[in-house]
């Protein structure tokens, strides 16, 4: 018998200290990246605490893994989420002639996401590209923050931040380009759901959990990362690229479902069963 713990990081600590002595191992997860703990040396401490208390912990891939210190790493399994399809989800990365076009973004509106930079590259670019607008679906703390960004640029009628929904398949069959500008993901849901409908997806080379799930111009494209005007200017040239080259978003579309096979249900679940019942057999 092997109990799995998945919580905040204060409650797996008291869950797992409880523990002690009862001779039942504890597999823990974590979703997310040490970029995360920067600034939170306190919530770090108790994580490592946390590992030591635990039998094994599972992290979202072998990429992730290999953040973390050597030390963590031998408690760690990569176990990445299962990628479900919203419904039966038809993409269409061509659009109809004459009509616009979409650039999609979902997530929080937090600082991880980093939508100010999707927002300052597209404003570097629109002009070149009349009939396209950006949609960013979601919210959070900085809806003010990005509002304000969008009128001083002038993009009112060009950007929509329309909130959070329930129908996020419509949002994929409506879009031509999903782009994900987040600075750090432990495994990209969005990437992936996109990427098994067959939606050409743009995200950033040093971003963890979407420089996994993207091979740059196989599935998907990886805009070059940095900082300030670099990192507006990496996003603002991919995007040009993809949303100039109806045929390239087509092939890098084409190409996403392969990728997420191996993420399904069925395979996610055969990987959980082998490790429990390994760790319940004392392996």
């Amino acid at each position: 018998m092997a109990i799995i713990w998945a919580g905040t990081i204060i409650t797996w600590v008291t869950f797992s200290l409880s523990m002690i002595g009862m001779g039942i191992p504890l597999v823990a997860s974590e979703h997310i990246v040490p970029e995360y703990y920067r600034g939170r040396g306190l919530e770090f401490t108790m994580f490592k605490m946390g590992c030591r208390l635990s039998t094994r912990v599972t992290v979202l891939s072998e990429a992730v893994r290999d953040l973390y210190p050597p030390n963590l790493r031998n408690k760690m399994v990569p176990m990445p989420n299962p990628v479900v399809v919203h419904g039966h989800v038809t993409v269409d990365p061509v659009g109809e002639p004459g009509q616009p076009k979409t650039i999609l973004s979902v997530g929080r509106l937090e600082h991880q996401k980093d939508h100010a930079t999707l927002i300052e590259a597209f404003a570097s670019i629109a002009d070149r590209f009349p009939e396209w607008g950006l949609r960013i679906v979601g919210d959070g703390s900085l809806r003010a923050e990005l509002e304000s960004a969008i009128a001083r640029l002038g993009l009112r009628d060009k950007v929509s931040l329309p909130g959070s929904t329930d129908r996020i398949d419509l949002e994929y069959s409506r879009a031509q380009i999903l782009a994900v500008p987040s600075r750090f993901e432990s495994f990209g849901m969005v990437t992936a759901e996109a990427q098994a409908v067959g939606l050409p997806v743009i995200g950033f080379a040093d971003c963890p959990g979407t420089n996994e799930l993207i091979q740059h111009k196989k599935n998907g494209w990886l805009a070059s990362g940095g900082e300030g005007e670099d990192r507006v200017r990496g996003l603002a040239e991919g995007l040009s690229t993809l949303m100039a080259d109806e045929s390239l978003r087509v092939r890098l579309g084409a190409a996403s479902p392969r990728r997420i096979r191996e993420f399904g249900p069925e395979a996610v679940t055969s990987k959980w069963e082998n490790l429990l019942s390994s760790v319940a057999a004392g392996r």
